[in-house]
């Protein structure tokens, strides 16, 4: 519903509106083995574990569409672009 009041809002200002490509976010469990791998390291490493869910896309969006169970994490400010589980 967010995209068809976009368009609206979009035409009124006569802007054309157009999606070329839309994949939603993956999620995966956070009992994922690997989930619960990448906790352990970050302790291990004296880091803090940041868990929250994010909507973004990238790779694993893809991966995990074919069944591959997948993780994304790295270092930095999620408001950046890292992202989390959803649980």
């Amino acid at each position: 519903s967010w995209i068809d009041k976009f368009k609206k809002e979009c035409e009124k200002q006569g802007a054309y509106f157009r999606i070329r490509d839309f994949k939603t976010p993956f999620e995966t469990s956070s009992d994922l083995e690997a989930f619960r791998w990448a906790e352990e390291i970050l302790q291990k490493l004296g880091l803090q574990s940041n868990i929250a869910p994010l909507a973004v896309t990238n790779e694993a969006n893809v991966l995990s569409r074919k069944g591959v169970p997948c993780i994304v994490f790295g270092a930095g400010d999620r408001d950046n672009s890292a992202q989390t589980a959803h649980e």
